[in-house]
């Protein structure tokens, strides 16, 4: 009675399990399988029993060998009933006694390498942002200097055509600050971290300034 009950309790436990568990003979034939078969892989468990397990993974060489105790779990690509793919961890056990059997383990990986991804594309995100914010830094202290120096120049100058070359100068310097800062905030908006702000502008300047740069092309 208790190994009847020790029997039903495992079959519980198999029968719950999010993970694919499938016991094969020695050339990988499928003997049983649980629930979890059809919910991963799309397959009936009574209908995939005869076939081999291999069919479920796409590696048919197993790290270390079918009789290594020792193999440890290794990663391969799932195959679903209807045709679509998907990464799986696999692990296999012997079981003791003869003829030699296994326990074959798949689990469906697919969500962890997700978010391993997205975890990979933040970082690269945030690093792009701190070399833009670097790179940024460096650029912006020469245009202020230049930008600076031009508004010196253009109060000290009487000569209408060189004071139309200094606003010129310092017209390009806030374009080029313009597109710096646009360069920022698509890196922030990339790395998850965009922000408004509200700020005044001079709408005639702005005319002004477009009106100068479209009658260039």
């Amino acid at each position: 009675a208790e190994r009847e009950r020790d029997h039903h309790e495992m079959a519980s436990v198999l029968a719950s399990s999010p993970n694919v568990v499938t016991l094969v003979d020695a050339g990988g034939i499928v003997i049983r399988a649980n629930a979890a078969l059809e919910r991963v892989f799309g397959f009936g468990t009574t209908e995939f029993v005869g076939h081999n397990v291999h069919e479920l993974f796409g590696d048919l060489t197993v790290p270390g060998g079918w009789g290594d105790p020792t193999v440890a779990p290794f990663e391969s690509i799932g195959h679903h009933a209807d045709g679509h793919s998907f990464p799986v961890e696999v692990t296999i056990r012997p079981v003791e006694g003869t003829p030699p059997r296994f326990v074959v383990v798949l689990r469906d990986i697919a969500d962890r390498k997700q978010a391993e991804a997205d975890r990979e594309l933040a970082r690269v995100a945030e690093a792009r942002l701190d070399f833009l914010n670097t790179v940024s830094h460096e650029l912006r202290s020469p245009l202020n200097s230049v930008l600076g120096f031009g508004q010196l120049l253009d109060g000290e100058l009487t000569d209408p055509r060189q004071r139309r070359q200094v606003q010129d100068i310092m017209s390009a310097g806030r374009h080029m600050l313009s597109l710096v800062n646009d360069l920022l905030d698509l890196s922030r908006i990339d790395a998850g971290r965009w922000g408004t702000t509200t700020e005044g502008f001079d709408a005639v300047e702005l005319i002004q300034r477009s009106e100068g740069d479209t009658s260039e092309l």
